[in-house]
């Protein structure tokens, strides 16, 4: 017997339900209930200048005991970061 957590559980589940609903009306009402997308934006505040990416996910990882409430670690995984110092994007014509 192989030793799981329920990530890994809920990776195979998902698989197997994706392969098994293939091209079935279930398919798009299971992908409605258990799939979200995150938009991530990097807008610069030296140039007008904005980049956007959209990936898919089944689920988050939060941190619960930075938090109060769930929904404040929900706003807390979503909240609007500086990039600063090392940490900000390069370009050769705007520096940083």
């Amino acid at each position: 017997m192989v030793q799981q957590d329920a990530t890994e559980f809920q990776m195979y589940l998902y698989d197997y339900l994706e392969k098994t609903l293939k091209d079935k009306p279930l398919d798009v009402k299971f992908r409605q209930i258990f799939y979200g997308e995150k938009e991530s934006v990097i807008k610069c505040c030296r140039v007008d200048y904005e980049s956007g990416t959209k990936e898919c996910f089944t689920s988050l990882s939060v941190h619960l005991q930075l938090a109060t409430t769930l929904e404040e670690a929900l706003r807390s995984l979503f909240k609007a970061e500086d990039l600063t110092g090392e940490n900000q994007y390069s370009h050769e014509k705007f520096g940083k």
